[in-house]
Order: C-alpha cells, then structure tokens, then sequence
C-alpha cells in the first residue's frame, strides 16, 4: 500500500481551482505519515514536499509534519 501513496504523493497531476478543494498529494501525504511512518522513504517524500511540491498547502503540511517528526 506505501508504494499506491507514495506515487499519488509524488505524480498526481492536481492543480487548486477552489480554495476548498483538496489536493490528493496531501491526503497520500496524511495517510503516509500516520500508517507509515517508520518506513524509510516517509522522510526524504516530506522532505521533498516540504521544499518543492508544486502547492503551497502541501508545501506547508509537509513543513509542519516534517517539523514535529524531527523533534
């Protein structure tokens, strides 16, 4: 399942319209980090995010997720 996540994470194509709108990448972001936060790979995506995601939103939930992991 960390592989389907993963890839939605880091290939989904979604472009914010609306402000309501949710963006995938951080639904697989939010779903990663809470089944699967031990695997190795869940660090270097939110860092990755966290720096270089395409939408703000997802850029700021990585920063923050990132920032409370790394305490």
């Amino acid at each position: 399942m960390f592989e389907i996540y993963y890839n939605c994470a880091v290939n989904d194509p979604f472009e914010r319209k609306q402000d309501y709108e949710t963006n995938p990448r951080r639904v697989a972001l939010e779903i990663i980090i809470k089944q699967f936060p031990q695997h190795p790979q869940t660090l270097p995506l939110l860092r990755d995010k966290a720096e270089n995601d395409t939408d703000e939103e997802v850029r700021k939930f990585a920063q923050q997720k990132l920032a409370e992991l790394e305490k």
